[in-house]
């Protein structure tokens, strides 16, 4: 989520560090558990009412919450993980590290030699609750075998989130745009920044914020459109395009395309901008979220935590108008043998197959099929579509210390938190949001939930998902270094295009590194 880049908020970050580093150093008594937990876009009210939750059923547990702020706030609670001392009994946060420390096993800290840096969880993922489920049971297969190292947990996500292409209904409806106005395919898409542009009502089609970008968040939709399940499946296991493990991992056609529809998302005419907002490269994250919810820009690529976020930022909870739209399909599909020679030959056509494919997704029986178009092709197209948001949450990870003198109650805590009634606390304290996990019985409160939150609960029960997110854990990205975002052998790619590179230039760039690297990369993987 986003950094704290206001000098204001780096002292406030650094007054909060400090003293949670000199709270953590001193050893609390047998009854107290101490967690340590990062404070980004879905707050931290959660982990308090859970924190209440569980002492109101245990009196004499208390938990004492150490808030860090930021991704400072992130680093600072990095560091103390990796510390092997202190006396921290759980961390809340984003760790840079979990796979490969998890991976490391056994570690010296100053009471000994320990298995590994975190408590191995496996017996609460496997022992079961009253009700014979278990947290494993429960948990979202996906995630649990993310969070999986040689057999064993090591940790448990505190979110489940996403990203993806935020709409303003308000700006929207100024625009004189309709439902029908929303873009499927990415030509779509920018002829409708065009028209936005034509309307000259100032109101830009995108906006960002150069300093905390999003779109290496979300380039993976349309490569994993393009290339579709299996294919994806192979860069995420960090393999080459034929499913082969080798230095080929940046081989993918669908890689430059989806590079491509970021260069042209930011685009600029005599250092202008095109389509987005023309302060994106001078706002701060914030700022730049606060000029989106008042309408200056129609859309913005973000994340489910943004209501909760702005929430915080602004005085008094408000219900924004907003909502996700699915992320238009790359026109580049109609390239691809089966659907060009299925009858989806022009861009037109691939809009008016998935608009059919929208529909009976549906239930929408009275949908008609279009004309001249096999079932291959829209089978294909189908598969496309259902990627239409990218899949997050999986790097908030909770971890016990291993070197806690409190394991066994941490572990409760955690136990806690993924049982039915704990699952309930973190819905409510989150207006409607919920852990990756499924309630064993019964229902969640009935909640009030804003048109924000609605449309995020809405997108997730499809669960249209790229899952990049989980390539974190195959072995050539976690312990050979090698990055799926483009980082070896150049910088951050946004950076890159603003500075005239071209996504052949990028791509490029990676592909020399890992040529010239393999040998010493596969022997770090073994």
């Amino acid at each position: 989520m986003k950094k704290i880049v206001a000098i204001t908020a780096l002292l406030l970050v650094a007054v909060l560090a400090l003293g949670s580093f000199a709270a953590c150093d001193q050893k609390p008594d047998e009854n107290t558990l101490t967690i340590e937990a990062v404070n980004l876009g879905f707050g931290l009210d959660w982990l308090y009412a859970l924190g209440n939750a569980y002492s109101a059923k245990h009196p004499e547990i208390k938990v004492d919450i150490q808030p860090f702020v930021g991704q400072v706030g992130n680093d600072t609670i990095n560091g103390h993980s990796e510390a092997t001392a202190g006396y921290t009994d759980i961390f809340v946060f984003r760790p840079t590290n979990y796979h490969f420390n998890a991976y490391q096993g056994a570690v010296n800290t100053s009471k000994g030699k320990i298995d590994c840096l975190y408590a191995d969880l496996t017996d609460i993922y496997t022992s079961p609750y009253e009700d014979g489920s278990t947290m494993k049971s429960k948990m979202d297969a996906k995630v649990a075998k993310f969070l999986q190292v040689n057999g064993k947990y090591y940790g448990v996500n505190w979110v489940d989130d996403f990203m993806g292409i935020v709409r303003n209904k308000d700006a929207w409806t100024k625009l004189g745009l309709t439902d029908n106005d929303i873009p499927v395919t990415t030509d779509e898409m920018f002829s409708l920044c065009d028209k936005i542009l034509a309307k000259n009502q100032g109101i830009a089609p995108f906006i960002y914020s150069k300093t905390e970008e999003y779109y290496t968040s979300i380039w993976d939709i349309w490569m994993a459109q393009y290339e579709g399940e299996e294919k994806m499946g192979y860069f995420i296991r960090g393999l080459n395009p034929m499913g082969e493990a080798d230095e080929n991992l940046y081989s993918f056609t669908g890689q430059k395309i989806a590079l491509d529809m970021v260069n042209r998302l930011l685009e600029k005419n005599n250092k202008k901008y095109k389509y987005q907002h023309e302060n994106s490269d001078s706002l701060t994250f914030t700022d730049m979220q606060s000029y989106f919810l008042e309408g200056q820009a129609a859309l913005c690529v973000n994340g489910s935590w943004l209501e909760i976020e702005m929430n915080k930022s602004l005085a008094g909870k408000k219900n924004y108008n907003i909502d996700y739209i699915r992320m238009p399909v790359v026109s580049d599909l109609i390239k691809i043998p089966v659907v060009k020679d299925g009858g989806v030959n022009t861009d037109e056509k691939l809009a008016e197959v998935i608009r059919y494919v929208d529909a009976t997704d549906s239930g929408d029986q009275s949908a008609v099929k279009p004309e001249g178009v096999s079932e291959e092709a829209i089978a294909r197209v189908r598969e496309a579509r259902h990627f239409s948001y990218t899949r997050g949450g999986t790097d908030h990870t909770m971890v016990v210390a291993g070197w806690s003198e409190k394991i066994a109650s941490a572990k409760d805590f955690i136990k806690f938190m993924y049982s039915d009634e704990g699952m309930k606390v973190y819905y409510n304290a989150q207006g409607g949001m919920t852990l990756p996990a499924k309630l064993t019985s019964g229902n969640y409160d009935a909640l009030q939930l804003s048109t924000f939150t609605q449309s995020v609960v809405d997108a997730m029960k499809s669960a249209y998902y790229s899952e990049l997110c989980f390539a974190k854990s195959a072995k050539v990205y976690c312990l050979g270094g090698v990055s799926f975002n483009f980082t070896n052998g150049s910088g951050n790619f946004v950076n890159e295009m603003l500075a005239g590179k071209t996504p052949d230039t990028i791509i490029n760039a990676n592909k020399t590194y890992l040529k010239q690297n393999w040998t010493t990369i596969a022997n770090k993987c073994k």
